[in-house]
């Protein structure tokens, strides 16, 4: 055997361990870095444990939560990767098997001699990372760079090496750990580390990937005031600036069947940093996947629930289309209506709900477009509605409605009502104590009403406001300040609500004015400026859903609101004496029910299929790709300088191949092998005549020989009918 790379012959009787052994150190390479990914575990002494069918299942178990957790992606999971005590079943048997095919198809990789072939490995590394939070370890990242960097140089030996080659694997590791970063920007996360060192240059990036966001996504230490307004237009009339004659950029394009003012939500922030607000972790998200998978099932979701609570009060009206086409403004988010019909149907193409909360984009890019069904006007009626929701009788719908909203009732508290310990005894200096709250959250009315006379009273609405120093608390600052923007009034009201037990979230978002839907044309696109661009509160209404409330004094009348002075006081914790255990078995039993032996037989089939064609495919790309390197080869060799090397390599290949020989290729074979008469280009010529008629007739043998055997079977064939 000959390392094809090489070109150099091995020593007689000599095993050629070089592909053998680069193949296992890059399997190996691989095999921990998938491990490391995606937090599995292999030991020598569970090599064998577990069967491979449910190793199978339990590793894809893992994977999916591995990915839930670290990026909220959702994938199916299996019943049968898990034990009956409901643990996950043993993985040994399969991660072992996975481990030697890895190394297999390394020693393929290296067999082929191809470099170009280190990609196979190299991407799926590459794109967890950029694509991804499940990056694997540090030192299983640097072992595999280490495999990568071995096999290059074994498929190197005796050739002239190309360095750039080698950069084609390793520069991807490199650099998507620097791009992941950028990834995140404009999402509304938490930075890391490395983010937080280079914000200023990747903001600038994002904003040329994503869009503008004028208030930054949560990032209340990073706002500042001049450029806010530079961006929204002058800060002292806000509706002024969204009037006639707005200069800004067109933010977005709304098209309506029937023009109405509406809130656009886009970032939501529901943890409170100290520097700005972030959303959910993924994690979070992905561990109450369950109750909100079976809500959402159930036609409950957070995102339309609003209009589901209409529809069980007997309000809903005519649902009405709404496209939004996002120019200038940032196509990280994904700005909904509170009004807006339906469950995961609603949901634009390209995006993920996450958890009923806010929508978020898959693509690269973000999203450009979207459309919607709402039913326009009822974030500013809710008030006129809210208590025949609890009079309007016991019907089935309105039963099951109730059952839903109390689970994702107890999400919302759970979730949206904790502030830090610090800034709970700032609150408590400011505004005194909230009094008991241990059966319920204070009254709606009154809270809403002290909190803006409170807002009103201690604090000026200004572009003149100062930056907190580091390490600083961006609300204490505007706080002991008294001067901020709308999403400095917007996040202390959010904590001021949460203070006195009502779950509450800071939204940026987008407004349609009545001024923008006066006289506007219905499928006519009205353009919305980034003098629209606005920071509010929103807070959940037990049984009702989120609502938008303004508390920012200069925009107060720009937008219709609910009457606060009706419907408030029927509209309390009634949702508390809903049932709150986990959905009924015999609901769990049926759904579970879908998912027979059958259907998971089916995939599990269907899934060893694919991995069946995919070796197979693998095994002809080599297999094609070795012939092509050795016709490649072959023909140098006829076409060597010397005719009479020429000569013997196309006199070998006739032996070898077992190819017919006239009786003249066998003398002009010979007498180049064997005599030292001088071989010229004519000799060459008549050789390579021979060849072709050589290789002609050796297909009109095997095409002969399998129609004989074709009639054989056919004979066998009519003997068996006769019989």
């Amino acid at each position: 055997m000959q390392l094809r790379s090489s070109g150099q012959p091995n020593k007689k009787g000599k095993r050629d361990w070089l592909p053998v052994l680069g193949g296992a150190v890059l399997g190996t390479g691989w095999f921990i870095l998938f491990c490391s990914a995606f937090g599995l575990r292999w030991s020598p002494a569970q090599a064998f444990s577990g069967s491979p069918l449910q190793g199978l299942l339990s590793v894809c178990n893992a994977a999916a939560d591995h990915l839930g957790r670290s990026d909220y992606i959702l994938l199916k999971k299996y019943a049968g990767g898990v034990t009956a005590g409901g643990d996950p079943a043993a993985q040994g048997f399969f991660l072992t098997i996975l481990l030697v095919l890895l190394c297999l198809l390394s020693w393929m990789i290296l067999r082929s001699g191809c470099r170009w072939l280190l990609l196979i490995p190299a991407a799926p590394a590459a794109a967890l990372m950029l694509f991804t939070h499940a990056a694997p370890g540090i030192w299983a990242g640097a072992g595999f760079a280490f495999a990568l960097v071995c096999a290059f140089a074994l498929m190197s030996v005796g050739r002239t090496a190309s360095p750039w080659l080698l950069a084609v694997p390793l520069l991807a590791l490199a650099l998507c750990i620097g791009a992941a970063a950028v990834m995140d920007q404009g999402g509304g996360f938490a930075r890391t580390g490395l983010q937080e060192k280079t914000g200023a240059a990747l903001d600038e990036l994002a904003a040329k990937r994503y869009g503008e966001n004028p208030l930054g996504s949560g990032r209340l230490a990073e706002l500042d005031g001049g450029k806010l307004a530079g961006a929204r237009g002058s800060m002292a009339d806000p509706a002024s600036a969204m009037g006639e004659g707005d200069r800004t950029k067109t933010a977005m394009e709304v098209t309506m069947s029937r023009p109405e003012p509406m809130y656009l939500r886009g970032f939501i922030g529901e943890i409170y940093t100290g520097k700005g607000w972030s959303s959910l972790s993924d994690s979070t998200l992905y561990d109450q996947r369950d109750a909100l998978y079976w809500l959402n099932r159930q036609g409950f979701d957070g995102l339309s629930q609003l209009s589901e609570a209409a529809a069980a009060a007997g309000e809903a009206g005519e649902a009405q289309s709404v496209q939004i086409a996002v120019k200038s403004a940032n196509r990280a988010q994904i700005y909904t209506p509170y009004e807006i019909t339906g469950t995961d149907a609603a949901v634009p193409e390209g995006t993920k709900n996450c958890a009923g909360g806010f929508l978020r984009t898959d693509r690269f890019t973000g999203t450009r477009t979207c459309s919607y069904q709402v039913i326009p006007g009822l974030s500013a009626s809710w008030t006129d509605w809210a208590g025949r929701l609890y009079s309007a009788g016991d019907s089935r719908a309105l039963q099951e409605y109730f059952a839903s909203e109390s689970h994702y009732n107890v999400w919302c508290y759970a979730s949206f009502t904790g502030i830090p310990g610090a800034m709970a005894g700032l609150l408590q200096a400011a505004v005194g104590s909230p009094g008991d709250l241990s059966d319920s959250h204070a009254d709606y009315k009154e809270t809403i009403a002290s909190i803006r006379t409170y807002l009103e009273d201690n604090y000026l609405y200004t572009e003149n406001f100062t930056a907190p120093e580091a390490g600083e608390d961006a609300v204490e600052h505007f706080m002991v300040t008294g001067r901020g923007c709308d999403a400095h009034y917007a996040s202390l009201a959010a904590l001021l609500f949460r203070y006195y037990g009502i779950p509450a979230r800071y939204v940026e978002g987008y407004l349609v004015t009545p001024e923008d839907t006066e006289g506007a044309k219905a499928t006519r696109p009205v353009a919305i400026g980034a003098s629209h661009a606005h920071a509010w509160t929103e807070i959940y209404i037990d049984g009702l859903g989120w609502i938008p409330v303004e508390m920012t004094g200069v925009y107060r009348d720009i937008m219709p609101e609910a009457d606060m002075e009706k419907g408030l006081q029927a509209v309390q914790y009634a949702a508390a004496k809903q049932d709150r255990e986990d959905p009924p078995e015999e609901e769990l039993s049926e759904e579970q029910g879908e998912s027979s032996y059958g259907r998971l037989l089916l995939r599990i089939l269907l899934t060893a299929a694919g991995l069946l064609l995919a070796l197979l495919l693998l095994w002809i790309a080599y297999r094609l790709i070795g012939d092509h390197r050795e016709k490649r080869a072959r023909l140098r060799s006829f076409a060597d300088p010397d005719p009479r090397k020429g000569v013997c390599a196309m006199y070998g290949h006739l032996l070898r191949e077992g190819i017919p020989c006239t009786g003249e290729a066998e003398e002009i074979g010979d007498r180049a092998s064997f005599s030292r008469e001088e071989i010229d280009e004519n000799d060459r010529t008549r050789m390579r005549v021979e060849m072709e008629w050589g290789e002609r007739e050796k297909k009109a043998q095997e095409k002969r020989n399998h129609r004989t055997a074709a009639d054989r079977l056919s004979a066998v064939w009519r003997w068996l009918r006769r019989k």
